[in-house]
């Protein structure tokens, strides 16, 4: 299954693996990377004005570089749609260009009051210090400072060396992923909508990126807002709007249709899915502030079926009651050592070990004996056929379960199809297909993750061991959605609850006589 492994993402990430350094602003880059040379508008960054950003691309990644001025200060945000820039002490003219690689859809200058802001949209969300890494080169007499920053799906360090600017490490507040979300009022004097009246709504804004969808619903201050989720999709109550009835079908692969329904009170907005829902995931929601100089706010909706729930999980709901018989439970971390398993947004080896630890904590709380087939960045045996036969060998009683915990890939030309959690099972020991169904369905309960259901087939790890097994892929690193989910500690946690509760239901006494179906 690990054939599966993202080719074009393993180049990217060797490629990437040093990072740039600042301090050779003299030195040619090879010829394989996108460029830093200077341009004719370092000299008008010197007056204050920002120049349009210079950008190529190269082997999966683009590189933007812009000439500031010497005052120039600045923030960097990370967000779902991309990197967007606040820039002080500088000025800039409105403009922009679309259409401008495999990695960034566009970019966009916006002049405000004490500056400009500078918004390089990607086709992926960023992280904190995911999909994205920049630092500043210092002007030397010849070109002026650089901000260079590289966006790629695979690339990890956000930024590196700024001495001017900073970065804004908390997002905007979201809406919880609940099935029904209820939001106070707007940050906006309540004076903006007519004594008595309501303000129209304009139709939706739509963004698409590759795997999602974003809805942008712009929304005055005294307006309120609920979320119900169903099966078929979103349904957003608005009060304090008004609008026609009207639609739109075949929207996006994620959406089927937008539709407005007048109600008593304001707008009904409807969102239909392409994609069953299962009220835990599936989209995610973001608060905006108004853009500068406006005063609508935007409620920001991505649909996907590959965003699952990466709120914090509070203590209390994972903790599991204490096992009523002596259980004892091997854990199997996929790969490591010199096997790094699937690589992309996340390394396989490291994210199934971290898994693997939290899950053994649960266990252990509970009083279950946790046997590991590694705990550390190691591997059996360097011939991989040895090594996978040795793990399945430590299935045997009188330990009563083996779970092994991966995390999986598509090839390139298919990576848009794999996202979500699938568990594995083989008729090696009676029990096996009852453990897989107890594992697929904590683990969705707990995460909200898409379910890819239950599947069978011989793999080693599975054949060679003697007792119940199963094999559980937690999520693909190769799709620029679900390789999100696993960066976030959030559902990582989600995870190792779901797993764990699988273990002990099935455990669990009557349980353990489940059929394999």
């Amino acid at each position: 299954m690990k054939s599966r492994v993202l080719a074009g993402l393993l180049l990217c990430s060797g490629a990437l693996a040093q990072p740039l350094s600042p301090f050779v602003p003299s030195t040619p880059p090879a010829s394989s990377a996108p460029s830093l040379a200077p341009s004719v508008n370092a000299q008008s960054a010197s007056l204050g004005m920002l120049p349009t950003p210079r950008i190529s691309s190269a082997g999966g990644t683009t590189r933007v570089v812009l000439d500031l001025p010497e005052d120039a200060r600045y923030s960097l945000t990370p967000t779902f749609g991309g990197l967007r820039i606040d820039f002080a002490n500088v000025s800039a003219r409105a403009q922009g260009t679309t259409n401008i690689s495999g990695e960034v859809s566009s970019w966009q200058y916006t002049a405000t009051a004490s500056g400009a802001i500078a918004t390089i949209f990607t086709h992926y969300p960023l992280g904190l210090s995911g999909g994205w890494r920049s630092f500043e080169l210092p002007a030397d007499g010849v070109t002026a400072r650089r901000l260079v920053i590289d966006f790629a799906a695979t690339l990890q360090g956000g930024a590196q060396d700024a001495p001017e600017g900073t970065v804004r490490t908390v997002p905007p507040s979201s809406a919880s992923q609940v099935a029904t979300t209820s939001v106070p009022t707007l940050p906006l004097p309540e004076t903006t909508a007519p004594v008595g009246g309501l303000i129209p709504l304009a139709a939706p804004r739509i963004g698409k990126s590759p795997g999602s969808t974003r809805v942008v619903l712009e929304l005055p201050a005294s307006s309120r807002y609920s979320i119900t989720t169903g099966p078929l999709g979103l349904r957003v109550e608005l009060t304090g709007v008004t609008a026609a009835a009207q639609a739109a079908q075949q929207v996006s692969p994620e959406l089927a249709e937008w539709r407005f329904e007048p109600t008593a009170s304001g707008i009904g907005v409807v969102l239909r899915t392409t994609f069953t829902m299962n009220g835990r995931g599936g989209f995610k929601t973001l608060l905006l502030p108004p853009v500068e100089g406006g005063t609508l706010n935007r409620l920001a909706i991505d649909i996907a079926p590959a965003i699952a729930d990466t709120s914090p999980l509070p203590l209390t709901e994972a903790a599991l009651p204490r096992f009523t018989l002596p259980v004892r439970i091997v854990l199997d971390p996929g790969h490591g050592g010199t096997d790094p398993g699937a690589i992309g947004t996340v390394i396989e080896k490291q994210v199934a070990l971290d898994v693997a630890l939290r899950v053994r904590a649960l266990l252990q709380a509970a009083g279950a004996q946790v046997t590991m087939t590694r705990d550390r960045d190691s591997q059996l045996s360097s011939n991989k056929s040895s090594d996978l036969a040795m793990r399945g060998g430590m299935g045997q009683a009188p330990n009563n379960v083996l779970v092994s915990i991966h995390v999986n890939a598509m090839d390139k030309n298919a990576v848009m199809r794999g996202y979500g959690v699938e568990t594995w099972w083989y008729p090696n020991a009676a029990g096996s297909g009852g453990l897989a169904a107890s594992l697929q369905a904590q683990v969705i309960r707990f995460s909200g993750a898409y379910s890819q259901g239950l599947k069978s087939t011989s793999l080693a790890v599975l054949r060679n061991s003697k007792i119940p097994s199963a094999l559980v892929e937690i999520g693909y690193t190769s799709h620029p959605v679900d390789g999100q989910n696993l960066l976030s500690s959030n559902y990582l946690d989600r995870v190792a609850a779901g797993i764990a509760w699988g273990i002990r239901d099935y455990l669990m006494p009557g349980n353990a006589s489940l059929p394999d179906n």
